[in-house]
């Protein structure tokens, strides 16, 4: 691949109406795991007589997706319609999610209620907006191929009538090897553009995939090369494609910006955020946003120019918050740097 370093220079092209009525045309699945996020607000002014810990006087509680469940909030936030493929247990956690899933008119109809797997719960307990500690309830053995099986009839069976597949991984058991190779197969074999964020180590298990959106620290475990500036970036950029063959890889920098990687060349995106508050949740706005804005009709680099924008406007807010359309048109059409310039 002859990758060539671009300023970036280029201006955002106008979106308009006609845009984002494309969008809520769009289906668009995502595979993944998903998680129930609770979050434990209230105050702390002393500490423990029993340990040295902070003694925090709940005042509220409140629940939201989590892993691919944020995926698939920044997709409704986008005006897009989510198709969920993924397992719940038979639990609390689990009915809550479906309790949310329904209130937001997400059909439920592939999701899988497993007997042999917990939902996946994280709680985090926040004192004037200080996260204190999280607990994890979880099990992360690989989902069982009866389980597989189930989900992978069920994508095959619906794969005709979606635009786009994300897969979000965030090795919990469910995308293991054989399932994420059967997911990718399918959807290559009817030309749906694939989009991966995952946390895993190796990205050859994802070759047929159109893109991939690892962040500085796994990009750099990913190639083998410590991603430091720009030019590690692209280097990065260009090992992952040679060792997967994805055409597209867009590295996300935090205060760096974005480096975006393809037959194109490379393209550096600065940073636009005006202020990091909290950047849970970022990856998952990066990889829908741009999914969205490619399946759309936007070219590469004004789709990472598109994401790099919601990027910046969610790690301003506390706690795993989705981009929404509104918020992006206000964006782009307000006093906030252009995310290319």
């Amino acid at each position: 691949m002859n990758v060539k370093n671009k300023a970036a220079d280029m201006i955002l092209p106008e979106i308009g109406q006609e845009f984002w009525s494309r969008i809520a045309e769009l289906r668009i699945a995502v595979v993944g795991d998903m998680m129930l996020d609770t979050y434990v607000w209230g105050s702390c002014s002393r500490i423990s007589p029993e340990a040295p810990v902070p003694v925090v006087t709940v005042e509220r509680e409140n629940t939201s997706l989590g892993g691919a469940g944020n995926v698939i909030n920044n997709l409704l936030g986008l005006g897009a319609n989510p198709v969920i493929f993924s397992t719940v247990g038979e639990d609390h956690a689990g009915e809550q999610i479906q309790a949310i899933l329904k209130a937001s008119e997400v059909p439920i109809d592939n999701l899988l209620i497993s007997p042999s797997r917990p939902t996946t719960e994280k709680t985090r307990i926040l004192a004037r907006h200080q996260q204190v500690a999280r607990i994890d309830r979880e099990n992360t053995t690989p989902v069982n191929q009866q389980d597989a099986t189930w989900l992978q009839e069920r994508f095959q069976d619906t794969i005709p009538n979606i635009h786009g597949v994300i897969l979000s991984d965030y090795r919990k058991g469910l995308l293991t090897d054989a399932f994420a190779h059967s997911i990718i197969s399918t959807a290559s074999q009817e030309k749906i553009p694939i989009f991966i964020d995952s946390k895993a180590e190796d990205y050859r298990i994802f070759t047929g995939a159109t893109c991939i959106t690892p962040n500085a620290a796994e990009a750099s475990m990913a190639s083998g090369i410590q991603v430091t500036d720009d030019e590690d970036a692209v280097r990065a950029g260009k090992q992952i494609n040679e060792m997967t063959g994805i055409p597209n890889i867009l590295i996300t920098r935090g205060s760096q910006g974005m480096t975006l990687v393809n037959h194109q060349g490379a393209t550096h995106l600065p940073t636009i955020a005006q202020q990091v508050y909290d950047v849970s949740g970022a990856g998952d706005t990066v990889v829908t946003t741009l999914a969205t804005g490619v399946v759309a009709g936007l070219d590469w680099v004004p789709a990472a120019q598109l994401a790099n924008l919601a990027a910046g406007i969610v790690v301003g807010k506390a706690g795993t918050v989705p981009i929404n359309s509104a918020e992006l048109v206000n964006a782009l059409t307000s006093g906030l740097p252009n995310p290319g310039s």
